[in-house]
Parts: structure tokens; sequence; C-alpha cells
């Protein structure tokens, strides 16, 4: 179980690597007019869940992916605000 866990880790941050891909076309084209703002707040909002739930069951899984999560999709939503 203690690869599996590492493997997780690693899936979960790699997964949530999209966020940073779209905050970076964001911020680099100075454009955010195809982003739904709606999308990536519901976004912010199960990660941030997940994130809570990942701290109560003391998961580092659950922690790490959805950090990385929270991190990337509050750099989407702070580009939408300031180029939408």
């Amino acid at each position: 179980m203690k690869f599996y866990g590492k493997y997780m880790i690693f899936m979960g941050i790699t997964g949530n690597l999209m966020f940073f891909i779209q905050a970076y076309k964001i911020f680099t084209t100075h454009s955010a007019v195809s982003i739904s703002l709606t999308a990536f707040l519901l976004s912010f909002v199960g990660l941030n869940s997940w994130l809570i739930y990942g701290f109560l069951l003391k998961s580092k899984p659950l922690i790490l992916a959805n950090l990385a999560g929270v991190i990337g999709v509050s750099l989407v939503l702070v580009g939408t605000l300031i180029y939408g």
C-alpha cells in the first residue's frame, strides 16, 4: 500500500496540472474570455471539500493532490477575474 500511496500522490498532482496549464494560458494571452467562471468556482468548492476531508482523514495523498488543485484553480479564478 505504501507504493500505491506514492503513486496516488503523483497521479493526483499530475491530474491537477490542467489548472496550471489553463492559468498559464490566461496570464500569457491576457484573455479568459472562453473560461467558465461557474465551472471553476464549482471545481474550487469541490477541491476544497476534498482537501478538508484529506485533513480529517490525515491522508497525505488526498491532501497533496487537492492542495495542488486548489492552488491551480485559484490561479485560474484570479486570472479570470482579471482578464475575463
